[in-house]
């Protein structure tokens, strides 16, 4: 009775039986090291704990010509269409944090001498928003004469979300 499906399986496909061995021994060998992480959604260890809300969320609130876009008036495809500029100038901080410590000490290992200038685009909060407000008059079809980006901050607390205050926009915390 025991592994009677491999024995079916080995008798009716003997690729697919090798193909399903391979699958289970590399999932065991995952199980055993616990620091590989080949397939994350076939580890239960992932999903065993209760996930627990964060202490603070940031939010990117646009505002044209002093409105807030309300981006439950969009499709999910232009609100990230909107959003996505957003989060990559943003996250400039932590591209360079990745950048010192991660492609400077493995790129020469290979033998690449890494170029800052590929890697990274330097742009102040000035030029970005100059640029994004073009984008933005584009993307919605509007003459906007101000772009103003927040990056609200939320704290849980009650089990609620409270507004904290408006942080810059490359506050972001790296990994």
């Amino acid at each position: 009775m025991r592994f009677m499906f491999f024995k079916k399986l080995y008798r009716t496909d003997k690729r697919w039986f090798y193909v399903v061995s391979l699958f289970v021994l590399s999932q065991l060998f995952i199980f055993y090291k616990r620091g590989v992480t080949f397939a994350p959604f076939y580890n239960f260890g992932m999903y065993s704990e209760p996930i627990l809300p964060a202490e603070e969320y940031h939010v990117y609130q646009v505002w044209v010509d002093g409105q807030m876009l309300n981006f439950n008036n969009f499709s999910p495809k232009k609100a990230e269409k909107i959003l996505l500029p957003v989060y990559c100038f943003s996250d400039q901080p932590c591209k360079e944090k990745f950048f010192k410590d991660v492609i400077v000490r493995l790129l020469p290992k290979a033998g690449i001498h890494p170029v800052e200038e590929r890697f990274l685009a330097h742009k102040s909060e000035a030029d970005f928003l100059n640029e994004y407000r073009g984008y933005l008059g584009r993307t919605l079809n509007v003459d906007s004469q101000s772009i103003e980006i927040k990056n609200a901050v939320y704290r849980f607390r009650s089990g609620r979300l409270h507004f904290t205050s408006y942080t810059s926009l490359t506050s972001a915390v790296c990994p």
